[in-house]
């Protein structure tokens, strides 16, 4: 009995947030999605007959990455600090 009250006030509770996000949509409001954060854009489409070699949101994150390693990797050297206690 329990496990079906809980079931039955868990599809109250997604009716109730469905409802509101239609809501805010109608207003002209944005409503985002969890899963929308890990939606990969194009944003340089280079594409070939047979390729696809476009840059995305996803590339540029991975290069800002890389580039910070490098950076910091590159700071430490200078200072000779890579090997503790030389």
């Amino acid at each position: 009995m329990r496990k079906a009250q809980r079931t039955k006030k868990n599809e109250e509770e997604g009716n109730k947030t469905q409802k509101r996000m239609y809501e805010i949509i109608e207003r002209g409001g944005v409503a985002m999605s969890p899963f929308e954060q890990f939606e990969i854009n194009r944003l340089i489409p280079i594409r070939g007959e047979v390729w696809d070699i476009s840059v995305t949101n996803s590339t540029v994150y991975m290069m800002i990455a890389v580039g910070v390693y490098m950076l910091l990797y590159k700071i430490n050297i200078e200072k000779g600090r890579v090997v503790p206690g030389r």
